[in-house]
């Protein structure tokens, strides 16, 4: 068999090592199979079986690379080749994990939502109401609702999901959205009356709404390139 593989300019290290490394690589996958299968026939939740599932394959995958870095690392001479291999394995396994941890720390450090704010994230609206090391809390807002009213469902985010979907904060900064009302006017109405209702109710909020909104701007453009027009 040395032969047969020196003749493609392989080694006898390198071939005993790569069936080595298939051998460990097998018979690690038919236990993590095995234990797989005793858990099912152990636990009814799925939930509970999905996550110990994701445990057991978490494990597995950073056996299967310590193993292998013990293989292919002569006698562990480089250490830092070693942590580096281990390291790099770690961040394979437990990638979502790691996703949702940055994930964490970035809504901590940079504060794009604090809870109570209402965010869209990605097509999913609603108010922040929990935030968590993996995953935020969203009470949802919207979908078959009218009028931005709570729909009464509680929607868990994976922390992860703030580097891959565009997030719109409601709250932040400034605190006013444009919104359109329509209005109904029959052809049988009186349309001239129905308009001075309208500019009655509107001429006793505007003032304070718009100075408000006016005075909110103005904060925010010191921090956003904002520029402050006319506000209707």
């Amino acid at each position: 068999m040395e032969d047969f593989f020196s003749g493609f300019g392989l080694s006898a290290d390198v071939v005993n090592k790569t069936v080595s490394s298939l051998i460990a690589i097998v018979i690690l996958l038919v236990l993590r199979r095995v234990v797989v299968r005793a858990i099912q026939s152990r636990v009814e939740d799925p939930e509970s079986l999905y996550r110990t599932r994701k445990s057991v394959t978490y494990v597995t995958t950073i056996v299967v690379i310590l193993t292998l870095a013990w293989i292919w690392v002569d006698a562990l001479d480089s250490v830092t080749t070693y942590i580096g291999l281990v390291s790099a394995g770690i961040a394979i396994a437990l990638a979502d994990v790691l996703k949702n941890l940055a994930g964490w720390a970035f809504i901590i450090l940079r504060r794009p939502f604090r809870v109570g704010d209402r965010v869209q994230v990605g097509e999913t609206i609603g108010d922040v109401v929990d935030v968590r090391i993996f995953r935020f809390s969203l009470l949802e807002v919207g979908n078959w609702v009218d009028a931005d009213q709570s729909t009464g469902r509680l929607i868990h985010v994976p922390n992860g999901v703030l580097f891959t979907e565009r997030l719109a904060n409601y709250t932040e900064g400034f605190e006013f959205i444009w919104h359109e009302i329509p209005v109904l006017v029959t052809f049988e109405s009186d349309w001239r009356r129905a308009r001075e209702r309208m500019d009655e109710v509107l001429a006793s909020r505007i003032p304070k709404v718009a100075g408000d909104a006016e005075h909110r701007i103005r904060a925010t453009a010191r921090q956003y390139q904002i520029r402050i027009g006319t506000l209707t």
